[in-house]
């Protein structure tokens, strides 16, 4: 696996330690705004502040206890400074879009604003309803010190579980857009309608930036209107990360700094000739894709296991159809990725396989209870042609800028090597079948001039 830039990361972890004791410094301002911003008659108290991967969050709520909400800040140095803004657009609009569209239990967007409408230069800002509910990820661990869902766990107790998210999954492969990137609506226009307008902003992209040195400004710019485009810009991405990335040559595993340089590269090189052979749908429609729809990210009342809210939607984007229709990657907990490190990708799948079967198995039944429409997609049947095929691992590939190299030696290389032959073969064969059809109708056409003499 490609390592993370460690002086960039640790660029970022002062920046942000920096942005969390300005923002301590100015709690009261930031209450006073919240209750400014949604016109309370009464005051607000400070109750917490939560500190996540790219945001943090203060707790606020009503004297009077009648109203409680979140109000989230972009840290600074985990989201690349110029981009704040987008960030909190996207997930602006994504939460209000699922919310028209979709039973997701997003939580109710209540005021939002960019970097010229927040205060003390702390950046731009969600408030949200406050959601209630347990970290669903710590509930399907064994202890916190485990990576993977605890072995122990009941088929009943994870039924619950999937049977919810493979709902919110069928709803969202529903959902089709004619290009490739972030969703909006104008909000001043009530006749409005929604389309993708900006450029895919992606959480892959935010991270080969922040702790990958990847150049912002070689990032796409618009929106794409074919996939094949896309995964394209995907490898060309991947060639600017490895090169621009200063220590790319270190190696967890003890290889040699050229070595280590070289497969990288070759391995990222190698993923664009792949795209061929996994790409599909390439002309759309495309489909809403959150890139961190992840257990982490779930609440979930502890006691019936009843989904309260799915959290963090800043990374969602009409994307390749593709991508919806994989099953989740995070059926174990630990990512595919990390057994690819480990060199343990036949133990994930030994481990994966069963608990694969048990998902799609509650996609079944949510069709059943909502059973696809005209062209709307079986997604049962896609997520197991998409294990079968591989394009599964291909998919994540091509959203890991730091997890490339090891799914594509691990699990792509000979699988595609395989597919580009098979593709040669059968375009032999039909060259040859064109071969003889022709040289089949040069005799006929010799035949009927020796008939004119």
């Amino acid at each position: 696996m490609a390592p993370i830039d460690f002086l960039a990361d640790k660029k970022a972890t002062k920046r942000q330690e920096e942005f969390e004791e300005k923002l301590c410094n100015v709690i009261e301002d930031v209450v006073d705004f919240v209750v400014e911003q949604l016109s309370w008659a009464e005051a607000g108290q400070y109750n917490a502040c939560y500190t996540g991967r790219y945001n943090i969050s203060l707790d606020i709520s009503r004297l009077d206890g009648e109203a409680r909400v979140i109000i989230r800040f972009p840290i600074p140095g985990r989201v690349y400074g110029p981009w704040r803004d987008e960030k909190v657009r996207n997930e602006a609009m994504t939460l209000l879009y699922l919310a028209e569209h979709t039973t997701i239990p997003v939580p109710h967007l209540l005021s939002w604003g960019l970097s010229d409408q927040s205060l003390h230069d702390l950046g731009p800002f969600l408030i949200t309803e406050y959601m209630y509910g347990e970290d669903l990820e710590t509930i399907l661990k064994k202890d916190e010190f485990s990576d993977i869902v605890d072995s122990a766990a009941g088929n009943a107790k994870l039924n619950t579980i999937y049977e919810q998210v493979a709902g919110y999954m069928v709803q969202l492969s529903r959902l089709e857009f004619r290009k490739i990137g972030a969703v909006s609506r104008d909000q001043t226009d009530p006749n409005a309608k929604w389309d993708v307008t900006g450029r895919p902003f992606t959480l892959d992209m935010n991270a080969a930036n922040t702790i990958g040195s990847h150049p912002p400004q070689q990032f796409a710019r618009k929106p794409f209107r074919d996939a094949a485009e896309y995964l394209a810009d995907r490898a060309r991405c991947y060639q600017i990360h490895v090169k621009a990335q200063r220590n790319t040559a270190q190696d967890s595993l003890g290889s040699d700094p050229g070595t280590a340089a070289w497969s990288h590269l070759e391995a990222r090189w190698r993923f664009g000739r792949a795209i061929e052979a996994y790409g599909i749908e390439a002309c759309g429609p495309f489909r809403l894709f959150c890139d961190d729809l992840h257990p982490r990210n779930m609440l979930v009342d502890p006691k019936t296991l009843r989904i309260t809210a799915v959290l963090d939607w800043e990374f969602t984007n009409a994307m390749p159809a593709q991508y919806a229709y994989d099953p989740p990657s995070w059926l174990l907990l630990r990512e595919p990725a990390a057994w690819a490190v480990d060199g343990d990708v036949d133990e994930f799948r030994r481990l994966y396989v069963p608990r694969l079967n048990q998902f799609v198995r509650a996609v079944e039944r949510a069709e059943q209870a909502d059973p696809p429409t005209g062209d709307q997609p079986c997604l049962s049947a896609r997520m197991r042609e998409a294990w079968g095929s591989r394009r599964f691992f291909f998919n994540l590939a091509s959203r890991d800028s730091f997890g490339v190299d090891e799914i594509y030696w691990e699990v792509l290389h000979d699988h595609a090597s395989d597919a580009y032959i098979r593709k040669k073969i059968e375009q032999l064969k039909e060259y040859e079948a064109d071969e003889r059809e022709e040289r089949e109708r040069e005799r006929e056409r010799e035949r009927e001039r020796q008939k004119g003499f």
